[in-house]
């Protein structure tokens, strides 16, 4: 499970130095909020792309310590419980690569 961390880790890193390179670039309002309609209601500032970095952190965080105390004496749901962690992180680093694309 500690190379699941290590990618997370990985992750994160790219997306805060993505977000830190491109923040003073980036229009007054990005499209972030794709759950809500189109047009403005899917409209934020660019500091709310810091949430992505940061609730993955979170996300990690919970998986590590919870799945660790929760399932304790199962290792394969402990993994999976990781491995989903690793896959949030994988789709928020992908959704920043990609908002930031279409900022560009």
């Amino acid at each position: 499970g500690g190379w699941v961390i290590r990618i997370v880790a990985i992750e994160i890193g790219i997306m805060i130095a993505l977000i830190g390179w491109r923040i003073k670039n980036l229009p007054p309002q990005i499209p972030i909020l794709f759950s809500r309609p189109w047009g403005e209601m899917q409209l934020a500032g660019p500091m709310v792309l810091w949430l992505l970095p940061g609730l993955t952190w979170l996300i990690l965080l919970v998986s590590t310590l919870g799945g660790g105390i929760v399932f304790a004496g199962e290792k394969l749901a402990a993994r999976i419980w990781l491995l989903a962690a690793g896959l949030v992180g994988f789709l928020a680093t992908t959704s920043t690569v990609r908002i930031l694309l279409l900022m560009s």
